[in-house]
């Protein structure tokens, strides 16, 4: 029988040890920064949750919002997010943003140090860099909290087959250079893979992580079919693989408008020994390592700073 990941429980667990860090570590509440643009109705649910979760643990988290229809001439739109990334340990920008905003230039003005989505190009330039600590990387928050939750389990993943289905610089990318460093052979498929390519590398994952935003992405005929497929020999069905880990990172709607996961619930109970539940999986983890990097950035963000402000003189002298 399958186990389901309890993402809500470790995330509680997490928030907890994080809350007492900033009560020992700090003199002050860490501030985050939330900066929104436009109307998404799913983003409004996801800001909620990320300011309740900064209430919990002792951090002062604040929304700036940006209308989709009022205008903002480029001086005037930059010198607003510029104060907001100077008066703040933490900054995010919540996405995704309208087609007239560059959600690009706006993440690039954010330094790396308090950069606590991980996604500006320093900081995914030092997650690429094997020989860096881990404590000077701000990693990104879904990845971190699936590395998580994969410590939580009792199954030994090293030199393991790793498949990644998604490419995104929010989880696909940074997910699969984690699971390199972490000495597991890593697959990356994506919407251009051939969903025979696609069924071929999923019957031989020792782990699957899936954030492809697509419902019953793979599914029981899926499974079916490729088990009375001829041409792949000894991998002729899902089963064969003992004790593989589905991660399930999509959040998407079925036809009842209940939120579902790339895989049906059945299908991940089935084909794995762990799996996480969509809601409750890596969900909560996510926000609970948003958490952690804003006390990473209120921690150590001056270090930082002061470093960054030498070399430049040093660069102008």
């Amino acid at each position: 029988m399958a186990i389901a990941i309890d993402g809500k429980k470790i995330a509680a667990e997490a928030k907890q040890h994080i809350k007492k860090w900033i009560e020992r570590d700090l003199k002050r509440a860490p501030t985050l920064a939330i900066i929104s643009i436009g109307n998404d109705d799913a983003s409004k649910v996801y800001m909620r949750n990320k300011i309740k979760a900064a209430e919990e643990v002792g951090i002062e988290a604040k929304q700036f919002h940006f209308n989709q229809e009022q205008y903002y001439d480029t001086y005037e739109f930059n010198y607003l997010i510029n104060q907001i990334v100077c008066n703040h340990d933490g900054i995010i920008l919540q996405l995704p943003v309208p087609s007239w905003c560059n959600a690009h230039d706006i993440i690039d003005k954010i330094p790396f140090w308090k950069d606590v989505d991980g996604l500006t190009a320093e900081n995914m330039g030092r997650l690429r860099e094997t020989d860096r600590h881990i404590m000077d990387i701000i990693m990104p928050c879904t990845p971190q909290g699936i590395m998580e939750m994969l410590g939580n389990i009792p199954i030994e993943l090293k030199g393991k087959h790793a498949v990644v289905i998604g490419r995104s610089n929010l989880v696909g990318r940074p997910i699969a250079e984690m699971l390199l460093q972490s000495n597991m052979t890593v697959t990356i498929c994506h919407s251009k893979t051939p969903k025979d390519e696609l069924l071929r590398y999923f019957a031989t994952a020792d782990l699957v992580v899936s954030a492809a935003g697509q419902k019953d992405l793979i599914d029981e005929w899926d499974a079916l079919q490729y088990s009375r497929d001829y041409r792949h020999d000894f991998y002729n069905n899902f089963t064969v693989k003992e004790n593989r880990v589905i991660i399930d990172v999509s959040i998407n709607r079925d036809e009842d408008g209940k939120l579902c996961g790339d895989f049906s619930e059945e299908f991940k109970q089935k084909y794995s020994e762990y799996y996480t539940p969509v809601p409750g999986g890596v969900g909560p983890m996510t926000v609970a390592m948003l958490m952690f990097n804003t006390y990473l950035a209120a921690k150590d963000g001056w270090f930082w700073e002061n470093k960054e402000n030498k070399k430049r003189k040093e660069l102008t002298e």
